[in-house]
């Protein structure tokens, strides 16, 4: 459980593929959660978590640079608890990442 204004959580890791075969990746994973993604940029992926009942909603901010992916999860300024929603959110969207990247390999 994170407390702070807002609470959020973050995970980087190395990127296992080239960023741009990665993008990819990023874009199914969200299909598979099925979280709207609301702004993308090259290499950053903004999309809201909807709301349940533990949280009032979050959005989870991916973002690849220099080798690395960034996955942050952060509720927004009115919640300052997050009662470990963010911390799952951040894993729900690894796992979903990592299923997009093993059929991206299949694929390919």
């Amino acid at each position: 459980m994170a407390i702070g204004f807002p609470s959020s959580y973050s995970v980087t890791q190395s990127l296992p593929l080239d960023s741009y075969s990665f993008g990819r990746v990023v874009e199914e994973a969200f299909t598979l959660v099925g979280w709207e993604v609301l702004e993308r940029t090259e290499c950053t992926w903004t999309a809201k978590v909807p709301l349940s009942g533990a949280s009032w909603g979050e959005r989870l901010i991916v973002s690849i640079s220099n080798g690395h992916i960034n996955v942050e999860s952060v509720c927004y300024p009115f919640q300052i608890i997050d009662w470990g929603k963010n911390r799952r959110n951040v894993a729900t969207f690894i796992d979903a990442l990592i299923s997009a990247e093993r059929s991206a390999k299949v694929i390919t």
